[in-house]
């Protein structure tokens, strides 16, 4: 009876929730955060303190605990996913090596079924030690530019842009050392060449870039502060 339960719950929460992405296709890796994991573990604490050992009653139905313990876990987490799924962007990056510019060329394509494209708004990194900003700058409420130098005459450039859906645009990786990276829960690229760094990334509101001659772990904890 306990097995034929727990294959009905399973099975429905599978039908229920079938529409939602697989989350190895998710391009990001989500944590459950900590008011979350407070709660399961709060539900799973009161069903293991029931005053029967072995079994406690769900509605109308008597079953083992761990069976019961088993089948909240199920289905928070399939609750969870759903939140996540629709709650994000999902976005697809089509990628094109081109051999004669020595570039990656990408466009991108969303899911944004809540619109969460819309809440595009300016954001401005956390300033590194040492730096200052000597041009700032927005176009049509579109794209935000900043530009940094420190004392030694480092340059750091910062862009963020709008509408990422409509963007082409050519990452040069040609005899550079290139890596696609998890970027604040985002797919994207870091860049090494020559002295010269780059971080490009997108969460389907805004594509941003940071470069310049300064360290790659500068340019990291500025795309940290915007996370």
């Amino acid at each position: 009876m306990n097995e034929v339960l727990r294959q009905a719950a399973q099975a429905a929460v599978s039908k229920q929730y079938a529409w939602v992405p697989d989350p190895e296709k998710l391009d990001y890796e989500y944590v459950l955060s900590r008011s979350f994991e407070k709660k399961l573990k709060n539900r799973i604490r009161k069903t293991l303190k029931e005053e029967n050992p072995d079994y406690i009653h769900v509605g109308r139905f008597r079953m083992r605990r761990a069976v019961a313990v088993a089948l909240i876990v199920v289905l928070i987490m399939a609750m969870t996913v759903c939140a996540v799924a629709v709650q994000r962007i999902i976005v697809y990056w089509n990628e094109t090596q081109n051999e004669e510019s020595g570039t990656l060329d990408v466009t991108f394509d969303i899911d944004d079924h809540n619109g969460l494209s819309k809440e595009f708004q300016f954001v401005r990194p956390e300033t590194p030690d040492g730096y200052e900003i000597v041009h700032e700058e927005t176009f049509s409420n579109a794209e935000y530019e900043i530009e940094y130098r420190d004392v030694g005459k480092n340059i750091i450039y910062y862009s963020q842009s709008d509408n990422v859906d409509t963007m082409s645009i050519g990452i040069d990786n040609e005899d550079a050392d290139f890596k696609e990276e998890d970027i604040n829960g985002n797919k994207g690229y870091t860049y090494s060449k020559e002295g010269y760094n780059a971080l490009i990334w997108t969460d389907g509101v805004a594509l941003y870039q940071l470069s310049g001659t300064c360290t790659m772990d500068i340019l990291w904890n500025m795309a940290l502060s915007i996370s």
